[in-house]
């Protein structure tokens, strides 16, 4: 069915992408809570479901207007379901609702909208064009004061309702009227398909404009996929006839294959059959005749009884041309002369009858009426001719000012844009240049705090390795000046072994000097090692102990050089070494929480600092160690601890050394 006259037969199919858009107009509302928006989504998919829901929900709905909004879309699920009749009458509850109001809100003439769309649905069915397209128009209306997704989908039934009576013009004017809008709310995506097809169609059957058409199919092409089995078949069905248009009737044939493959499981016979249609006048164009007649059986068995229609009519010239390319003049001057009462037959199809008159005429050798089937035939085209040029020159106007309406929006748009920049971008410079001096001021500031506390560190770095190297170098001496003493004071008799020792200890001592903090393990060698010496001084009556706990890794504990020894020295010089009767050291190293406990116990005579005498030495020993530690503690949160005091037990007298050394301990 082509020229114009395919685009006749497939009226009925453009019902349904209307009513297929309406569904879709109605799945996006807003402003109402989210319960209403998971079923308004659910309604144009699952309607028997969201109309459950609904059913139980209204009850509970005691407000008017939410109420509606809860009724609207239960309305909704009978059109989704195709009971259009059950939907119109329903429908009118929300209109008696809204003609209450004296002054209706925002919200109300939204409810209204929604029920003129939904009155559209019901006329576009019916065919009650007219009333339809009032229908839209007024819902388009009421719909202005949001402009969102619904706004745009009632622009296209506005579009679809037009194209269908006929008026390209206006129903292109409205098409782009949506797509602006979807661009502007960069929804295009989302509303793209059924604007491009719209355009296509329009440009193809209505102004003959298939470059354009060729454009707008391309771009709806893309939606292709996740669109309904309507909708394809539809764009399937009308791509064809743009191809049959221009002649190009091998690409019309794939399109045309594709539809019938979409209604090939036997679901939609009308869909079916007019596929049969369409494919028995494109066998006939391209010479296969045995098709174009087994298609045309097919068709006509189903649409036989449609007599006086454009089907039929149709259906008949395809059959008087197959017969006449077989040579069967009789039988194509039989169908050529069966409908002759068809009524309203579009142009394009009494154009296709023409030329089988033509050709009939040639046939039987009658030239005059060929010629006159001939001038009849150009008349015709000239008419469709200038009726397509009108047209397209009309549609060139229109989209001529909607262009110059849009641009000169835009440039206005785009000046005021410019202006706010300029303002935006001179707060922003001055904003900028403050927090810049800011960050900078602050910067500087920091810098400056950070080289101050870098150099104090430093200078206090330097005074604390010169005080230490000093120390040490004081102690060193020190302890060699003892043990020398001690060893000159002895007996020439001495075995090797002490000479050993003393040579040991001798050494440790000059390592010890250049290390600020050495091992546990360490010193503790270094402090029997001294003991050992100071025993024969001491006589048998001397005993120690040393205890140590096994939880303690001895080479990770990190002190003092002498930490231990200082307090052992003093001990054995100044605490056992003149008393008489037992001697006893002990030396306890136990673990705590924080660090280690070290206790230093004798049972010499106590310790009494400010007491001089003969045996007593300078007590440079201990102040060494107090200065050691009082310079590295500056360096550590977590100090070490040394105290010296008599033993609190009255049974046994003498001097306790308790030291205290953290875990972690650094220089």
């Amino acid at each position: 069915m082509k020229n114009q006259g395919s685009r006749i037969i497939i009226i009925g199919i453009l019902v349904g992408l209307c009513v297929t858009s309406c569904y879709h107009s109605n799945t996006h509302e807003g402003n109402v809570d989210s319960l209403l928006n998971q079923i308004e989504d659910s309604v144009g998919v699952n309607p028997y479901t969201s109309r459950s829901k609904l059913l139980k929900l209204l009850p509970s709905v005691t407000d008017s207007l939410p109420y509606y909004k809860f009724y609207s879309l239960y309305v909704r699920s009978f059109l989704a379901a195709n009971s259009f009749d059950t939907a119109f009458l329903l429908n009118k509850k929300i209109f008696q609702f809204c003609r209450k109001e004296v002054k209706p809100t925002d919200e109300i003439k939204k409810l209204l909208a929604a029920a003129y769309n939904s009155n559209g649905i019901y006329y576009t069915e019916k065919c009650y064009l007219d009333s339809a397209l009032y229908s839209y128009k007024k819902a388009l209306q009421l719909a202005s004061l949001a402009i969102d997704s619904r706004y745009i989908d009632i622009s296209i039934n506005v579009a679809d309702m037009f194209t269908r009576k006929g008026d390209y013009i206006n129903g292109i004017g409205y098409y782009r009227k949506a797509l602006f809008t979807s661009d502007s709310l960069g929804i295009t995506r989302k509303m793209g398909f059924p604007i491009y097809f719209g355009l296509g169609q329009a440009y193809y059957a209505g102004l003959r404009n298939f470059t354009l058409s060729e454009k707008y199919f391309d771009l709806a092409w893309r939606f292709y996929p996740q669109r309904t089995f309507h909708e394809q078949f539809v764009y399937c069905n009308n791509r064809g006839n743009s191809y049959y248009y221009q002649q190009k009737y091998d690409r019309a044939l794939q399109w045309f294959l594709k539809a019938k493959a979409l209604v090939a499981f036997g679901k939609y016979a009308s869909y079916e059959n007019l596929c049969y249609a369409n494919l028995s006048d494109i066998y006939l164009k391209l010479g296969k005749l045995d098709s174009a007649q087994y298609y045309w059986n097919k068709s006509f068995q189903f649409f036989a009884s449609a007599k006086g229609t454009t089907i039929y009519y149709y259906l008949a010239t395809v059959k008087a041309g197959i017969a006449l390319k077989k040579g069967n003049v009789a039988e194509a001057h039989s169908w050529l002369t069966s409908d002759k009462a068809a009524l309203q037959i579009e142009p394009e199809i009494i154009g296709l009858r023409n030329q089988c008159w033509q050709e009939y005429y040639l046939k039987i050798g009658d030239y005059k009426n060929a010629y006159h089937s001939l001038l009849q035939n150009m008349h015709l085209n000239d008419s469709i001719r200038n009726e397509k040029v009108m047209s397209r020159i009309a549609e060139i106007d229109t989209r001529y000012r909607q262009d110059t309406a849009v641009m000169k929006r835009e440039i206005l748009l785009t000046r005021q844009n410019s202006q706010i920049s300029v303002l935006k971008m001179t707060n922003y410079f001055w904003i900028l240049l403050v927090v810049v001096i800011v960050i900078g001021a602050v910067a500087i500031y920091h810098s400056l705090q950070r080289k101050r506390v870098m150099q104090q560190l430093k200078f206090q770095d330097q005074a604390a390795q010169l005080r230490l190297q000093n120390i040490r170098n004081r102690i060193s001496p020190h302890l060699m000046f003892n043990v020398l003493n001690q060893k000159i004071s002895d007996e020439k008799d001495r075995d090797n072994q002490q000479l050993f020792d003393l040579v040991k200890l001798l050494r440790k001592s000059l390592e010890f000097a250049d290390q600020t903090l050495i091992s546990l393990q360490d010193e503790l060698e270094f402090v029997k090692t001294y003991i050992d010496l100071e025993q024969v001084k001491l006589g048998d009556e001397f005993k120690w102990h040393l205890e140590l706990d096994d939880s303690i890794d001895t080479n990770a504990i990190k002190l003092p050089a002498m930490m231990i020894q200082i307090p052992v020295e003093n001990a054995l010089k100044h605490g056992l070494r003149n008393k008489t009767g037992d001697k006893k050291l002990s030396i306890n190293i136990s673990g705590q929480s924080h660090g280690v406990q070290i206790l230093i116990r004798d049972n010499g005579t106590g310790f009494f600092p400010a007491a001089q005498n003969s045996t007593k030495g300078t007590g440079t020993g201990l102040k060494v160690l107090y200065q050691t530690i009082q310079l590295l503690n500056l360096k550590n949160s977590n100090p070490i601890r040394l105290s010296m005091k008599n033993s609190d037990d009255p049974k046994n007298s003498g001097a306790v050394a308790d030291i205290f050394i953290p875990y972690g301990y650094h220089i």
